[in-house]
């Protein structure tokens, strides 16, 4: 496929006879009138946009004077090296003359934007010695990505309301509609063969939010568009609720966000209409519940927020708001939508310090468990069994509740109830009694900030469960185990030298479902199961189900070396001579560096963080903005200065880098010598 972007120019040269008993003159096609003139071709492959236009075939000839059968060698050289992966044989029986054959090539990846040699070699199979050579010289070049909408849609510009949109990416083989950075995306249109002459269309009438648009092709990158922009909203919603004060018997002011025109709010069944909201959709709204209706004892009430749009009475809810409900009614001789909210509010007596509403999830167990609870206190933490054990402090307020998440190695481990303190205080009243009614609270005294405060302490008392894929052990006090089939477990594996994709598979059965479990609560289910999905260090547990069969795995450790690879072009030289350094960089930080010292003198010879060596610097310590490949770097000096390197004396040469992170810290290093040598000794 590639022949036909070749721009060919033809280096003519003689043929090679090397003996009367066999020759052969091996040699590439020109299309002349005489097939076997030239065995050089140089050409600038001008459009590179996918695999499939790195490879195809071209037409060599075999002048010889006896009979086959020969062999022909095809080999691969990217930047002027030996690709040894990449080297065929072809066994070939042609006639005595000259014979044409079609020959296959293939370009590699790695030499996009650079150039490569392909060279056939034809040997005689009675003779190898009696040998000729023909060589394809090319330029790998890229083309550009154009994407285009037919709304002249600027970047960032705000599609209109209920509007579809048509993107068009030319010289693509991907198209992406919202992808997610960091995860395995699946492109929503894609060519990879030229079908559509790599040019890709999407049309969307896009959910209100905002979207991007994301186009692709070998080129990574280099070539990548992204577009994003904002669809308008139709769809009548409310949200951002809020109140205050939390005390009971004074009044309470209710506030919230919508894009209708009129609200309202309402008592628990909406049987009551407490009165008309003040406010705008810019602005929003808020209702003042006074006397006699606001909450007169310490307690949970209900309530409900009433909004319509009568610009678009006839509009839609957000059904992306999961709390939101809908009724017709006939306003102003109008059939209207409205919409309707709940509100959950906790008040408290000011007086009395109080912990209430306290729930957690999961129930499963070695999973981090997130608590809840109301208090009209300021602060609050959550501890252990006995108190004696501060997991941490709560987010959240007095008006919004409180929460805390318990993470790993905190976490219940086993199917067995626990307990749990919650503690809150009033830095704002101190001296605020607990609430005498509430039976299972209690208190104490402590000097907090130099002043004697009252702390509530409120037990929590949990239930959980073995997760599936687990068993309790009954001689561990009930420890969740795995449950593995000892036969014929699921395995998971690293699918890259780089250790950033993992893919797992099923020894027996198929495997059906897949889900990444990480240690903030989050959950990412694999579609399809069998994908390769990428590494972190929050990850804890694998899901997997083969067949009717579930397994639990402990997440994949990551081997740490900052640098993942860190190679010289040579290990000797003469003296004088010049070297060539290239690097790959796991999660790249402003400590990575590349120290060179001579090995005589002990002297410095260099330092990619001085001297001239900026631009060396920035690429070991500055990550690349791939979606894919976030989290590494790479380069060469070669190619980052222009130069390569000179070496007088046998030098040491150390990469190295200081993880400061709480993923496996520590000083990881790799280290490269090079030699200096005369023409002698060689």
């Amino acid at each position: 496929m590639l022949k036909k972007y070749f721009i060919f120019i033809f280096i003519f040269a003689s043929f090679l006879f090397v003996s009367n008993r066999a020759s052969a003159a091996f040699l590439l096609d020109t299309g002349g009138a005489n097939t076997c003139t030239s065995k050089d071709i140089n050409a600038t492959a001008t459009k590179i946009i996918s695999e499939a236009e790195l490879s195809g075939f071209i037409d060599v000839c075999v002048v010889t004077s006896s009979n086959p059968p020969f062999n022909i060698l095809e080999q691969g050289f990217v930047g002027g090296s030996l690709n040894a992966s990449f080297s065929t044989t072809t066994s070939i029986s042609t006639n005595v003359g000259t014979t044409p054959i079609s020959m296959p090539y293939t370009f590699q990846k790695a030499s996009i934007k650079g150039n490569e040699t392909i060279k056939y070699t034809v040997a005689d199979n009675s003779n190898p010695a009696l040998t000729d050579t023909a060589n394809i010289n090319a330029y790998v070049a890229l083309v550009p990505i154009a994407l285009s909408n037919n709304k002249s849609l600027a970047a960032n510009g705000t599609l209109g309301v209920g509007e579809s949109i048509t993107f068009t990416c030319t010289n693509s083989t991907e198209l992406y509609y919202d992808p997610v950075v960091g995860q395995t995306n699946t492109p929503v249109v894609s060519d990879y063969t030229g079908a559509s002459t790599y040019t890709l269309v999407y049309t969307i009438t896009p959910e209100h939010g905002t979207h991007t648009i994301e186009c692709d092709n070998i080129g990574g990158d280099d070539t990548r568009q992204t577009f994003t922009f904002n669809a308008a909203s139709n769809k009548l919603d409310i949200n951002t609720t809020d109140y205050s004060p939390t005390s009971v018997s004074t009044p309470i002011q209710f506030t919230w966000s919508s894009n209708g025109t009129n609200c309202s709010f309402y008592n628990y069944d909406k049987s009551i209409k407490f009165g008309d909201a003040s406010g705008s959709a810019g602005a929003g709204f808020s209702y003042n519940l006074g006397s006699p209706n606001y909450p007169s004892g310490a307690n949970t009430y209900g309530y409900y927020i009433k909004c319509y749009d009568t610009a678009n009475p006839r509009s839609d809810i957000n059904t992306a708001n999961t709390l939101l409900a809908s009724s017709t009614e006939t306003l102003n001789s109008t059939t209207t939508t409205v919409a309707w909210y709940p509100v959950t509010a906790t008040f408290f007596d000011s007086n009395k310090l109080d912990i209430t509403n306290t729930g957690y999830s999961p129930t499963e167990a070695l999973s981090p468990v997130n608590f809840t609870w109301s208090s009209n206190g300021t602060n609050c933490s959550l501890y252990n069994y006995d108190k004696s054990v501060k997991f941490g402090n709560a987010t959240g307020s007095a008006g919004a509740g409180f929460s805390y998440n318990l993470g790993s190695p905190n976490y219940p481990s086993g199917a067995n109830t626990y307990g749990y303190y919650i503690k809150c205080y009033d830095t704002t009243k101190p001296n605020t009694n607990i609430n005498t009614l509430n039976v299972g609270l209690s208190s104490s005294t402590e000097n907090i900030s130099g002043v004697n405060t009252v702390v509530a302490w409120y037990p929590v008392s949990t239930t959980f469960t073995c997760p599936t894929g687990y068993d309790p052990d009954t001689g561990n006090n009930n420890s969740c185990v795995l449950h593995v089939d000892p036969i014929n477990p699921p395995i998971c594996a690293f699918t890259d030298s780089t250790n950033t994709y993992i893919s797992c598979s099923c020894q027996t059965g198929a495997l059906t479902s897949l889900t990444v479990q990480s240690t903030d609560g989050s959950s990412q289910a694999i579609t399809p199961p069998s994908s390769p999905f990428a590494w972190n260090n929050l990850q804890y547990r694998y899901q997997i189900s083969c067949d009717n069969t579930s397994y639990l795995l402990q997440s994949l450790p990551r081997t740490y070396t900052h640098f993942l690879s860190f190679n010289v072009s040579a290990g000797y030289v003469k003296p004088g001579g010049e070297i060539d350094m290239n690097w790959v960089v796991q999660d790249p930080t402003s400590t990575c560096k590349i120290v060179g010292v001579d090995l005589k003198t002990g002297q410095e010879i260099f330092n990619s963080k001085s001297g001239n060596y900026g631009a060396v610097n920035t690429s070991i310590t500055v990550s690349k903005s791939s979606s894919a490949t976030k989290n590494f770097t790479d380069g060469s000096l070669k190619n980052l200065m222009g130069k390569a390197l000179t070496v007088n004396n046998p030098s040491r040469f150390t990469a190295s880098c200081d993880n400061n992170s709480s993923y496996m810290p520590g000083y990881y290093q790799l280290v490269r010598d090079v030699y200096t040598t005369t023409s002698q000794d060689r």
